[in-house]
């Protein structure tokens, strides 16, 4: 899987309800709004999956490979648990799943 950053651009688009909808345990909110998303698929395929394509949703979408930062552990948990990363560096060793 693929782990996507979904950062929204306007207030209330639906996203709140369409990702957890859609995704169930793989999309998790965070707190400014913004969903990380772990999809099989493309870029566009995903845009497509939650609406950006028809004008409906207006988000900008980034796939990542990398992070680095601090934040609450359900957001480390999630992302070891989902993401596809080949090191971990916020416990800084090899992601083994």
């Amino acid at each position: 899987m693929i782990t996507f950053l979904i950062a929204q651009t306007v207030g209330d688009n639906g996203l709140d309800e369409k990702l957890p909808e859609h995704f169930g345990d793989r999309a998790l909110r965070l707190r400014n709004g913004d969903w990380l998303v772990a999809y099989n698929g493309t870029l566009e395929q995903l845009a497509s999956e939650i609406g950006v394509m028809q004008d409906e949703t207006n988000v900008i979408i980034f796939p990542f490979t990398e992070y680095w930062g601090r934040e609450s552990s359900n957001i480390w948990v999630w992302m070891r648990r989902y993401g596809n990363f080949v090191y971990d560096k916020q416990i800084g060793h090899t992601n083994e799943h």
